[in-house]
């Protein structure tokens, strides 16, 4: 449906997967149909919105602040469609929940299938996005609850229930750290390190730490993609960093090794359920609210 230019669509699946070439694939046209709206745009606006290299497109900080925006117009362009669709009917019970990929594999779906069956006539939607944009989606009403790490104090949001938990090294086994039990962001940096991007709460604490401790690390690289991330994991290019949220069954597999992270001091995260005031009283969310607040204790 053309209400917004193509350039929302095109700019959107660039940040996603990083390529222009994998955008337009995805997208079925041509890289260059993408990359001519986005030199316009850039030339419009007067500044870059992306570094392009041989490894692909990352965001500048001007692209950030920019595809903050579209997911914004997006995901609101969808709620409108679906508010469009339900005129003259009774529209339809949803509970919208927001996160990071990581949350998919094992905390979320279990509480989504329990919801289903309880609650046959609620439908229920998850939008992955970064930590930074959450307390946003919240606050606009583009999402009901969102499992967020390190959440920071809002208006119109509360956070239900928080578990603090460690931040690992994670890498393959047979690394040359493998056989040690913890390590330090020292002992990492003396290896090619895979790092989330600037839209990750984590990177932030992270290059807190490092400049704390002094550290020069070589960056092999970085992504908003726990996919992309875990992948570079599993072809053995570098070490990762994150909690267990995500990568639970390769741990337990032993496909990918999780070891507590210090700098000298234990280096964690805090993940939380927060929920968007004026909310919680609707029993179907309540009860999705208290799935999450004990798979949460689980950890």
């Amino acid at each position: 449906m053309p209400v917004h230019s193509a350039f929302l669509k095109y700019f959107h699946e660039v940040c996603k997967t990083e390529s222009i070439r994998k955008a337009a694939r995805n997208l079925y046209v041509a890289s260059s149909a993408i990359n001519r709206q986005i030199l316009k745009v850039e030339s419009e606006l007067g500044v870059k919105l992306f570094d392009r290299s041989h490894a692909g497109a990352t965001l500048t900080p001007a692209g950030e602040l920019l595809a903050k925006h579209v997911e914004f117009a997006l995901t609101d362009f969808d709620r409108t469609l679906q508010s469009i669709s339900t005129l003259g009917r009774e529209s339809p019970k949803r509970i919208t929940i927001a996160g990071q990929e990581s949350v998919i594999p094992r905390f979320l779906p279990p509480a989504l299938m329990a919801v289903h069956a309880r609650f046959p006539d609620v439908a229920t939607s998850f939008k992955a996005a970064s930590g930074l944009q959450l307390n946003d989606m919240l606050q606009s009403g583009l999402a009901d609850i969102a499992l967020t790490f390190d959440p920071q104090e809002a208006p119109g949001i509360v956070c239900v229930a928080q578990r603090q938990l460690p931040v690992g090294a994670v890498m393959a086994p047979g690394h040359p750290l493998s056989a040690l039990q913890q390590v330090s962001l020292a002992e990492c940096a003396k290896f090619p390190l895979l790092l989330p991007d600037r839209s990750w709460p984590l990177r932030q604490l992270l290059d807190q730490e490092i400049r704390k401790a002094n550290l020069s690390p070589q960056v092999k690289t970085s992504s908003n993609s726990v996919e992309f991330l875990r992948s570079m994991l599993d072809l053995e290019l570098g070490i990762g960093f994150q909690t267990a949220v995500g990568i639970e069954t390769e741990i337990e597999q032993q496909l990918l090794l999780h070891l507590p992270l210090y700098n000298p001091d234990l280096i964690t995260q805090t993940l939380a359920v927060c929920v968007r005031v004026g909310r919680e009283d609707w029993e179907p969310l309540r009860h999705v609210l208290g799935l999450l607040v004990a798979k949460l204790e689980e950890y």
